[in-house]
């Protein structure tokens, strides 16, 4: 099972989460250029720790490609940390009101900077926002919001439903499925036997 999560969920019990059948999580990093979720490091820490899959998104207010890619710092600056650790690409998340006729140019400047970073970028929206607003737009990873029972085409991971119950957390949580992110491991390094010199 899938959630994500941010601070509006309280400080939550990730061991019950796990026990209750939770396996991935997408964490909420940040909003804007300059802001980190003041929950976000004891959620990914305490996820970790708990066994999860982890991966994280900022909320983007940009309007510009140049503050998309500011996001971006700020969103690498926190997950650099844990950068091992993170199982699903870094999304961006746009739907923030009257930011929708800016959104290809702010994805541009995010998912790039993320790249450049060394991370995975994707994009989480609305299967409405993506039809009105993201037209033409090529992205590896999609994340789309649908909820209700009919599932949204070309994408990795949809968003179902607003009112999850999980034990562990105190309030709703959103509940997504992972329809088709599944990377492979990265290959263990072959070591080098000893006496040979490597060029």
């Amino acid at each position: 099972m899938l959630i994500d999560v941010s601070k509006y969920q309280g400080s939550i019990d990730w061991k019950k989460v796990r026990a209750a059948g939770v396996d991935e999580a997408i964490i909420k990093c940040g909003a804007g250029k300059n802001t980190v979720d003041r929950m976000f490091k004891k959620n990914i820490e305490g996820a970790i720790a708990a066994g999860i899959r982890v991966g994280v998104y900022t909320y983007s207010k940009a309007k510009t490609e140049a503050d998309g890619r500011l996001e971006a710092k700020t969103t690498i600056d926190a997950i650099e940390p844990y950068k091992a650790k993170l199982y699903f690409p870094v999304f961006i998340d746009v739907e923030e009101p009257g930011t929708g006729t800016y959104s290809k140019q702010v994805i541009s400047g995010f998912c790039k900077t993320i790249n450049e970073g060394g991370f995975n970028a994707g994009i989480y929206c609305s299967s409405g926002w993506r039809s009105s607003y993201l037209k033409g737009v090529r992205a590896d990873y999609w994340w789309i919001a649908k909820w209700g029972s009919s599932q949204p085409s070309d994408c990795c991971i949809w968003q179902y439903s607003e009112k999850g119950r999980i034990d562990g957390i105190g309030t709703t949580v959103d509940l997504n499925k992972n329809l088709s992110y599944h990377p492979q491991p990265t290959p263990e390094p072959t070591p080098t036997p000893k006496g040979d010199t490597v060029m």
